[in-house]
């Protein structure tokens, strides 16, 4: 705060005050007035005064997961297996015999050991900083690419410079990330790039009941992270 503006200096002083009031009894107020909050009663007066843990896995179910990438425009990136699966199926449902797009891309990517930072400072500051920039286009002009083709049609020339584009911003990330002493994993991606889009007619449903007017009319690609067993 000192170092703050005056106006900052008193936003942080009213940030205290309203702080000061959020008393025991404010928060279980605020829980009972929330319909997706578990109302626990204590068993002794002196629980009263122990905190509380709430342990959370974010792990949402296919149909959650599509509707949220569908309704913001995103792919969908898991490392469960048995979600993976569903993505397949769903993609399968879609089929039709054609020749197989972005093959050379996929089949690169698939051969790649990607590399996983534990420290998120050292992840954060290499984004900030541009380092991932080249290879975070290539993936947002894929993006675009599978968006467009059913009614753009399909380019190999295009196609193969994605996977040109790809090698070059990947193995130029990998120099960078290898000189790191940050503690890292490695793990193999599975790669779904689908012609005619990864979709779900529960999914659609839902979103033109949300009454949502921007979304996409499928998920383009999907990603699945496998650990490295050796």
């Amino acid at each position: 705060i000192i170092k703050s503006t005056r106006n900052q200096s008193l936003l942080a002083n009213q940030n205290a005050i309203v702080l000061n009031y959020m008393t025991t009894d404010t928060i279980e107020h605020m829980k009972e007035a929330d319909p997706l909050s578990t109302l626990n009663e204590r068993k002794s007066q002196s629980e009263a005064f122990e905190g509380e843990l709430n342990e959370i896995k974010l792990a949402p179910n296919f149909e959650m997961a599509m509707f949220i990438a569908q309704a913001v425009g995103a792919s969908v990136v898991t490392d469960s297996e048995i979600r993976w699966r569903e993505f397949q199926n769903a993609n399968l449902r879609n089929f039709k015999l054609q020749k197989p797009i972005l093959g050379d891309l996929k089949n690169a990517m698939e051969s790649k050991d990607f590399v996983f930072l534990q420290d998120p400072i050292t992840v954060s500051d290499m984004v900030v900083g541009g380092n991932a920039d080249k290879l975070l286009d290539t993936f947002k002009s894929i993006f675009r690419y599978l968006t467009r083709i059913s009614s753009k049609g399909q380019k190999l020339n295009f196609e193969a410079g994605l996977s040109a584009r790809f090698e070059n911003s990947f193995e130029k990330l990998k120099r960078q990330l290898d000189q790191t002493s940050v503690a890292s994993s490695k793990a193999n991606i599975d790669v779904l790039f689908s012609h005619e889009g990864i979709n779900d007619y529960s999914v659609n449903r839902l979103l033109l009941m949300s009454g949502s007017k921007h979304h996409l009319r499928c998920v383009p690609m999907a990603f699945y992270i496998r650990a490295k067993t050796n």
